[in-house]
């Protein structure tokens, strides 16, 4: 899991589409942090804001890592 206030890289092909430094996201983890009783995947999610782009990653800074109810939320 990632704290708050960590800065890291994010594969341009994981990002939402038309995103701009100072933009805002929810972004998913794509390290498994466990499994549920049914056997699905958990992954944390995290809201982070874009500090740069290069052509093939997004400069991001986590602001919060979300509660599995708020990603539940924002993934239906």
């Amino acid at each position: 899991m990632l704290a708050t206030g960590t800065t890291a890289w994010i594969p341009i092909e994981l990002m939402p589409p038309d995103l701009h430094p100072g933009d805002e996201c929810h972004m998913m983890s794509s390290v498994v942090a466990g499994k549920t009783d049914s056997g699905n995947d958990v992954h944390y999610y995290y809201r982070v804001k874009i500090t740069g782009l290069v052509p093939e990653a997004a400069e991001c800074v986590v602001l919060e890592t979300l509660s599995p109810e708020a990603a539940e939320a924002i993934i239906g």
